[in-house]
Parts: C-alpha cells; structure tokens; sequence
C-alpha cells in the first residue's frame, strides 16, 4: 500500500511523454516546425481541460468502460481548449488538420495506457501486492455483499479482517483489532450505530489516520446507478442517473446513429431495396415497406418502418408474430430470420425515432399491456428505441410469450439505460451481426 501515492504522480508523468511523443510524431509526420511554446501552450491546456473535468484519476474501483468513456469526454475538452489556447495566446499558423490527428493519437495513447495500468494493477494485486487491511462495522445485506466482494475480487487489493455485527460490537475490542490488524479502512453501515458510537469511531479512526467509508442501506431497494447531487448545500442522492441525458453522450450516440444510418442506406439499402422490392412484389401483393406504431421515448409515438415479411392481414397491429405463423411469406421467413426485414429501420434512425441500439419498440398494444404486468417496464421509455439492443443478444428476441421472457428483455433494458458507453453499444453491434450470420432460433 506504501506506493499508491506513487501512482497519481506516474499517471500524470505518463500523459505528459505520450503528450510531447505523439506531438514529436504529428508535427514530423505533416512536415511542421517543431516549436517549444506550442508543447507547452498544450501541456497547459491539458492541465486545465484535466482542472475543469475533474474525473481524471484512475482508482482502486476504476472499471475500464467507465474509464473510457471518461477520457472520451475529456479529449474533447482538451480539444477545445487546446485550440482556443493555440490561437488566442501564441496566434499559431498549424491548420486544424494538425490539431485533430494530434489530439485523435494522443487519445488513443492515453486510452491504452490507462487499460494498460487497470489491467496490469489488477493482475500486481492479485498477487497480494499494494493492499489495504479493511474491517466491516454493521452486519446488514449490504456490508455482507461487500465482504463476498473484498473475498472474491482479490485484484481489488483488498484484505478482508471481519464483519462486526452492531450486536457484537465494543468499542474497546474494535481499536484493539484495528491496531493489531494494521487496518486501513473502516467500513461502516449507515444508520446502524447510535451518534454517539459513530462519533467515538470516528474519532479514534481520525486518530489513528484510519480511513472510514459509510455504507448507505439500499439492498431490495437499487439496482441502478446513483449520484451525488446538491440542493443548495445540502447532499442528495438521485436514485436513477440515465447516462444518455448527459449532453456530451447523447450528442456521441446521435453523431454515431446518424454516420452510421447513411453507411447502411448508402451501401446497403440503395441497391437492396429495389431487389427486396422485386420479391415481396412478387410473391404477394401489397406494399414493399411495412409500417406499424411503436412505442418511442418519452412514449411518444412512431411509425416504425420494415420490409414486409407478411401477407397483408388485419391482425398485424395487434398480434405477434408465432413460429409456423401462416400469416409469414416464404420471401418473409428469409428476411425475418437474417433480420433484412429490419434494415428500413436505419430511415427511422437518420429522422430520429430510434436509434441503432437501444430497447426493441413494441407495438403500442404491448406497451399498454406490459406496463399493467411488469414493474418499471415504463424506464426503457427513458431513451431512443433501438434496431438492436442488448436484450435481443442474449437470447430475448422475437415474441415474448411468458412474463418470466418479458421481464428478462425489461430488465436487460433497464441495465442498458442505467449503464451505457459507447463502447457498449458497439459490443452488441457485433453480437447481434454474429448472432444474424449464425442464425437465431427465435427469429421467425
């Protein structure tokens, strides 16, 4: 544990070579002048872009997603900054086709040191290296999770020395067992000791320079992420953060949808569509493109679009498609089990209805009778519907015939919503084009 101090100070040594190497390798690359005060001028943008972030650390609880998408949201600032400190200050001549591969190289650097050193601290504390002593105060669901983490999860780098039940707490045993057990931080369940217990323990685990870290009663009550927030100067807790409510990561998400809308209907589409055309017509009469109300954000509404798979029937606003469904064409159960049939959504993406992942819409029908059957099914409504989404690649594709099948998509939505990165979001893009090339069994 003597040498975590070390690691803020190596992290910020770190940024700054990968900073001046990839800096060195941008300006020889383009044939620029090298030129001392635009490396410093940057240095310094990066020092305030890290200032004004504030999320800049990695930590013992670091994950890599999150800490991804954390050094996505502060190369942008550092972009901007960076930029504005270029012109403003040094009047610089460099084109922003310099600024943009410097500051793209210089994320990627930055993004695999830090995997790098998640990966490699982890694998150093699995071996019993840079631990910390931790002792739990308070036998309640949530210090009892806690105890199967520290146990389990040895690449946290914690040592687990007891959970005191309040029962079998003295105050006297505990500085004893905190002396001799070298402990370094106390874990203490909120609201479980008396104020003047909880005053004692402070005192002597400030004394001792003992941290302390309270935790909060939420079994049976949360399963989503929380944030700390203030009302005036009073702390609260929100009880759901929708990480797509964040500007910076809606704005990612619509960029992404919107590139890669045009991709599919460019290269896809523009010759598909008048051979799907030709077929559908072919084998059936009626329109080429399928349109159905589905469910959207906030609730709201939309005409989802799809190649049509089915006869034209009256029932199809209302009813699941089954296996050996009679309504389903032989061109239809082709293009419903490749998921052709759901190509035309990427149109519904480009508008702004969905997005190309995200929760599956339902029919309006469904929507209204889940909602009377399935707590918090509404939550999915939080976002933009999607093409595909994380439920549909672990196996929740196609019609939900028990409550046990729509419970299981809510709750992968739900986790979806609370938990997204775009890095996320790319994993089920390749699951669900793994899943269509191998073939689903319940797409039908």
């Amino acid at each position: 544990m003597k040498y975590s101090k070390f690691l803020f100070p190596l992290q910020i040594l770190a940024d700054i070579l990968l900073l001046e190497v990839c800096w060195f390798l941008i300006v020889t690359l383009l044939g620029h002048e090298i030129l001392a005060q635009n490396v410093i001028v940057s240095l310094l943008a990066w020092f305030i872009s890290i200032y004004l972030f504030g999320q800049y650390r990695v930590r013992r609880f670091s994950r890599i997603p999150k800490t991804i998408q954390n050094v996505s949201r502060l190369a942008f600032i550092f972009l901007g900054t960076n930029i504005m400190m270029q012109q403003s200050i040094l009047k610089s001549s460099m084109d922003l086709k310099f600024y943009f591969i410097f500051h793209f190289a210089f994320f990627i650097s930055v993004v695999i040191f830090r995997v790098a050193s998640i990966k490699i601290m982890k694998q150093y504390r699995s071996l019993g290296k840079n631990y910390r002593n931790v002792l739990l105060l308070g036998e309640t669901a949530d210090t009892k999770n806690l105890k199967k983490t520290f146990n389990d999860s040895v690449e946290l780098g914690y040592r687990f020395k007891g959970l005191v039940p309040k029962k079998s707490f003295d105050l006297e045993e505990f500085k004893k067992k905190s002396v001799e057990e070298e402990i370094n931080e106390v874990f203490i369940s909120a609201g479980t000791f008396s104020n003047q217990e909880f005053n004692e323990i402070v005192d002597f685990t400030d004394n001792n320079l003992i941290k302390i870290r309270i935790v909060p009663n939420f079994s049976g009550f949360l399963a989503s992420n929380l944030k700390l927030d203030y009302v005036g100067f009073q702390p609260i807790l929100v009880h759901r953060e929708i990480a797509l409510d964040d500007i910076v990561n809606s704005s990612l998400k619509r960029a992404f949808d919107i590139v890669f809308s045009l991709l599919v209907i460019v290269g896809v589409l523009s010759w598909l569509m008048p051979l799907m055309a030709l077929l559908i017509k072919w084998e059936s009469k009626g329109p080429v493109l399928f349109k159905q109300k589905r469910s959207g954000i906030n609730n709201e509404d939309f005409d989802c679009y799809k190649f049509r798979s089915m006869a034209v029937n009256t029932d199809s606003n209302s009813k699941q498609a089954t296996k050996g469904d009679a309504r389903i064409t032989m061109v239809g159960a082709f293009i419903r089990k490749t998921s052709i049939d759901e190509l035309p959504q990427f149109f519904n993406v480009l508008l702004g209805d969905m997005s190309v992942v995200g929760p599956r819409p339902h029919m309006v029908k469904h929507t209204m009778e889940f909602s009377n059957i399935v707590d918090r099914y509404m939550l999915r409504h939080y976002v933009k519907p999607g093409i595909t989404g994380l439920a549909q690649t672990m196996g929740f594709r196609g019609e939900t015939k028990t409550k046990h099948e729509i419970k299981g998509r809510i709750t992968l939505d739900r986790f979806y919503i609370e938990n997204w990165n775009f890095f996320l979001d790319l994993k089920i893009i390749y699951k669900t084009v793994v899943n269509g090339a191998r073939g689903e069994e319940n797409a039908y």
